[in-house]
């Protein structure tokens, strides 16, 4: 785009779209972005060379902020709907991270995958322990499986690797938090 006043408000060159993967994070999203962000930008200052691009005004009614992010953004309300909570897995991967606490312990959830709508009662942050997966009730009454979680100053590991070695058990609750004491 070209430089004006505003803050990226300038007349744009060229533009492209990509899709978001399901389950891609925002360090995978970044490197991928990258690439073609290179790629684009020697088609970009090409075309402007020979003349075969013209910059055009951006609609500025569509145009929105984004907030600066704060560690405590990264703190997990699972009373959210599971694939919100995901998706800001997701996104806080690898800052500020994604993260709850469990008897007192921070852990950090790496990766996740949207499960399936809770059978009976949900209860927001209440976990379910099945042999080859950990799952946990979020606020719209579906499960959000743990695939990849980290204690403090461990190795990631599974969400059945830290069930096991917590020795949490179906029942169990995350523990609501309301400021970060990571």
């Amino acid at each position: 785009m070209q430089i004006d006043e505003g803050l990226d408000t300038g007349p744009v060159y060229l533009c492209e779209r990509t899709t978001i993967q399901p389950d891609e994070t925002v360090a995978q999203l970044s490197a991928r972005l990258s690439q073609s962000g290179s790629e684009l930008m020697v088609r970009t200052l090409e075309g402007i060379r020979s003349g075969s691009l013209r910059a055009m005004p951006q609609d500025h009614s569509r145009a929105s902020l984004a907030p600066i992010i704060q560690k405590a953004d990264g703190l997990i309300d699972w009373k959210s709907e599971a694939r919100t909570i995901h998706n800001r897995i997701r996104a806080f991967n690898p800052w500020p991270g994604s993260w709850t606490r469990i008897r007192g312990v921070s852990c950090r959830i790496l990766k996740s995958r949207v499960g399936q709508p809770v059978e009976g009662t949900s209860s927001p942050g209440k976990i379910s322990v099945m042999k080859s997966a950990v799952s946990v009730d979020c606020g719209d009454g579906v499960q959000l499986e743990l695939i990849e979680v980290q204690l403090p100053s461990r190795k990631p590991v599974s969400g059945s690797d830290f069930a096991n070695g917590m020795r949490v058990k179906t029942g169990d609750m995350f523990q609501p938090e309301e400021s970060p004491q990571q």
